[in-house]
C-alpha cells in the first residue's frame, strides 16, 4: 500500500479523536522530536514503515517497524515516512498489557493490526472509528452499560460546561446522589474518574478553540487552564507534540464517548 492509496485527508490533514481516557491520532507523520509519552502508545504505520530509536540505552538502537508498542515514560524518537496512527492508551485499563498479548498471540498479528488500522483510518465517522479500533486491538470497551439518567445528564453537562464543575460534590448534586456513589457511577459510565474525564473535556474545548482560530492563550482560557504553557504541557504530555504544530497542519478534533451517545441529547 502506498500513500497515494490512502485518502488525501489521512495523508494531508491530522485528526485527533479524544475518547475517554484514550486518544487517537490519524494523519501525516509530523516531525516529532525525542520525547516521553505520559501513557503507553501504539504507533501504527498506515502506508510505509517508520523508524524508531530507543534512546534509553547507550547504543540507541534504531528499528524499522510497521507497529510499535511504546511503554509510558520511554524516551524515543520516531521518524515517520508516511501517514501514521497513534493510539494513546488507558493506563487504568491495562491497555498496554492487552495489546502486547494480542501482538504476541500469533506471528501474523502485527501485519494484521497494521492492515486493519489502515482500513479503519479511512472512516469519516469518529463514532465508528473508536469501537472498531477497540475491537481490532483486543481492548475492553468501557461503554457496555447504559448510564442512569442522572449520570447521563451530568456527562452531557460536563461535555458542554466543564468549568461549572470545580468539584465532584457539585456534579453529584446534579446527579442526585451521594459523592461516593457518584464517583463509582461516573467511573463505570465513562471508564475514567471524574477529574480525569473533566480534564479531557477541558482539553477538548481548548483544542477546538485552537481549531476555530484562537491563539494559545485564548484557547487555554477557554479550556480553563492556568496559562498557555499549562495547556501546551498537558497536550504535549498526551500527544508528544505541541498543539501549535497540529493547528498549522489544519488538524480536525473530535470527541467521542459512547456513554454520552447512549442517552441522546434532548
Amino acid at each position: 500500500m502506498t500513500p497515494q492509496q490512502l485518502s488525501d485527508p489521512i495523508a494531508d490533514s491530522p485528526r485527533i479523536i479524544l475518547a475517554g481516557a484514550r486518544a487517537i491520532y490519524i494523519g501525516p507523520g509530523l516531525a516529532l522530536s525525542p520525547h516521553r509519552n505520559a501513557v503507553a502508545t501504539l504507533a501504527v504505520a498506515l502506508a510505509v514503515p517508520f523508524e524508531v530509536a530507543w534512546l534509553r540505552t547507550p547504543e540507541r538502537p534504531t528499528e524499522t517497524r510497521m507497529i510499535a508498542l511504546i511503554p509510558p515514560n520511554t524516551l524515543h524518537h520516531l521518524i515517520a515516512a508516511g501517514p501514521m496512527m497513534f493510539v494513546y492508551l488507558d493506563a487504568l485499563a491495562d491497555d498496554q498489557g492487552a495489546i502486547a498479548a494480542h501482538i504476541a498471540s500469533r506471528p501474523e498479528a502485527p501485519a494484521h493490526i497494521a492492515t486493519r488500522c489502515a482500513e479503519i483510518a479511512k472512516s469519516h465517522a469518529a463514532p465508528e472509528i473508536v469501537p472498531t479500533l477497540i475491537a481490532t486491538l483486543g481492548l475492553n470497551d468501557h461503554s457496555g452499560e447504559v448510564p442512569s439518567p442522572g449520570i447521563a445528564a451530568v456527562i452531557r453537562t460536563i461535555d458542554e460546561r466543564p468549568h461549572d464543575f470545580g468539584s465532584a460534590k457539585i456534579a453529584a448534586g446534579l446527579a442526585g446522589m451521594s459523592e461516593s456513589h457518584f464517583h463509582r457511577s461516573i467511573k463505570r459510565a465513562t471508564g475514567v474518574p471524574f477529574r480525569r474525564y473533566r480534564l479531557w473535556r477541558r482539553l477538548a474545548i481548548a483544542a477546538i478553540a485552537l481549531k476555530d482560530g484562537a491563539n494559545l492563550t485564548d484557547a487555554a482560557m477557554e479550556g480553563g487552564f492556568a496559562s498557555s504553557a499549562h495547556f501546551s504541557t498537558t497536550f504535549r504530555h498526551m500527544f508528544g507534540i505541541q498543539p501549535s504544530q497540529l493547528i498549522k497542519a489544519n488538524a480536525q478534533f473530535d470527541v467521542v464517548h459512547s456513554a454520552c451517545v447512549a442517552t441522546p441529547r434532548p
